[in-house]
């Protein structure tokens, strides 16, 4: 994997939450968080540490203090959109799958943000073995280049010790509580939810490649 530098790039940083369905209740969450670059000059090298507790309590106290540190930071963070896969979608599509939800939030990401794509560097958590993250990043990248999306794409271990994904990490951590740590099915903060459908990448393609091969595209994209 070639060694790309972050600093002055426009980063869209991917994380999952509850990718080994620990909870079995609970689809796989995966999110997208962008971080442009005088956001990182105004906050320093380094972001906050964000505490992970109380996401999925069912004490009423611990679900008031999480849900005002959710608000807090998705008031300081609000450039996100996620969407979800069940154990059924990822049984079935396997890496493929997770690869093309992935470049689904990108795609969204460039629809809100456009002038993103000029610098762009997508950057997520590695996945359960290096092969894995191997075959996510040349397929994402495959899809990305498919949907004339010109970005880096690597992948990298730490998420406590990279500021990025430290990001992206609570997004999702913050997206699951709210979403899912309650009995309640709406999105329950002020804006609108931000979820997309992991097939978004194909109606991103249908509707900027008017050219011949957009349905011969389209096709294979769904089979992956």
């Amino acid at each position: 994997m070639p060694n790309i530098k972050l600093y002055g790039r426009e980063v869209f940083a991917i994380d999952e939450f509850n990718n080994g369905f620990h909870n079995p209740k609970l689809p796989m969450i995966i999110g997208g968080s962008l971080i442009h670059p005088f956001l990182r000059a105004q906050n320093g090298n380094h972001y906050p540490y964000e505490r992970k507790k109380f996401a999925l309590s069912n004490n009423p106290s611990e679900r008031i203090q999480f849900r005002k540190r959710a608000r807090e930071f998705f008031k300081k963070n609000p450039n996100f959109c996620y969407t979800t896969l069940t154990k059924a979608d990822v049984e079935r599509y396997g890496l493929s799958g997770r690869a093309k939800a992935m470049a689904s939030l990108v795609a969204c990401a460039i629809e809100i943000y456009p002038e993103a794509r000029k610098n762009l560097v997508v950057l997520f958590h590695t996945i359960d073995y290096n092969d894995d993250s191997n075959f996510v990043r040349k397929t994402l990248s495959d899809l990305l280049s498919d949907a004339k999306i010109d970005a880096d794409v690597l992948f990298k271990q730490d998420d406590n010790n990279n500021r990025y994904l430290r990001r992206v990490d609570r997004t999702v951590y913050y997206i699951g509580g709210l979403k899912y740590g309650s009995s309640s099915k709406r999105w329950p903060y002020r804006h609108p939810s931000k979820k997309i459908e992991p097939n978004y990448i194909g109606q991103y393609i249908y509707n900027h490649l008017l050219y011949d091969d957009t349905f011969f595209i389209e096709q294979r994209l769904s089979k992956k």
